[in-house]
Parts: C-alpha cells; structure tokens; sequence
C-alpha cells in the first residue's frame, strides 16, 4: 500500500489486507508495513480473497508483463 486510507479511525488498509483483497507493499521506511505482514500472513493462511487462488500474481508483476508500448508526442 502505498497510502493508509482511514475512515471514522478505522484503517481500510489493514481491513483490505486482512481479508485478502490487497498486497502488502514492502519498502524500508514503512513502519506500518510489520502490522499488516501480520494480516497478510493470516490471510494467506485462510486462503482469503487473492490468496483463494493457487498463484495470485502480484500486481507489479502483471503490469510488467502486460505493459504496451507507449507512444511519445512528436516523436515516430
């Protein structure tokens, strides 16, 4: 995730990891990210959501491999 989403103090974060409908994004200085590794884990564990399927593709690997090519103005 690359933004934490509250509403009325509840992270929909968290609550879109735990129930397996988001990936979790790694980086270095994201101090939330343990947390939510944690509902991760859980959510592979139970098989929610994305982890229902037998190999969920992680979104930064979809694009990469269904990227098209893009045209620059101007340019031929």
């Amino acid at each position: 995730m690359l933004g934490t989403i509250w509403l009325d103090g509840y992270d929909i974060n968290a609550s879109m990891v735990d129930s397996g409908y988001a990936w979790v994004y790694r980086f270095e200085d994201n101090a939330i990210v343990p947390g939510y590794i944690k509902y991760e884990s859980a959510a592979q564990k139970e098989a929610k959501g994305l982890w229902a399927d037998t190999n969920p593709v992680p979104p930064w690997q979809w694009r990469q491999a269904n990227e098209k090519p893009r045209k620059v103005k101007g340019k031929k």
